[in-house]
């Protein structure tokens, strides 16, 4: 019933869609903060942005068999996303 939807997910494609989707939020975001006066600062949508696409790109990745350097560099760029969105927090 849901082969589409396992198609989809081993093929990556449904990564890569998740992805661009993510991109297009943090392009509207920046613009529609320019027009909203209580609105995160760009650097807070782009820390938050960049930890949650290194995530994806993990798993992308991941399923095409990248070698553990490749995966691990994706992990770290997740971490010092991540990182630095807490650090702006505090």
């Amino acid at each position: 019933m849901l082969d589409w939807l396992r198609e989809l997910t081993a093929s990556g494609a449904l990564l890569d869609f998740a992805l661009a989707v993510l991109v297009l939020e943090v392009l509207i975001l920046l613009k529609l903060r320019r027009s909203r006066t209580p609105a995160p600062s760009a650097r807070s949508l782009i820390a938050n942005a960049g930890a949650g696409g290194s995530l994806i790109l993990t798993a992308r990745l991941a399923l095409a068999d990248a070698p553990p350097e490749a995966l691990m560099g994706a992990l770290l760029m997740a971490l010092a996303f991540h990182s630095w969105d807490q650090w702006q927090r505090w």
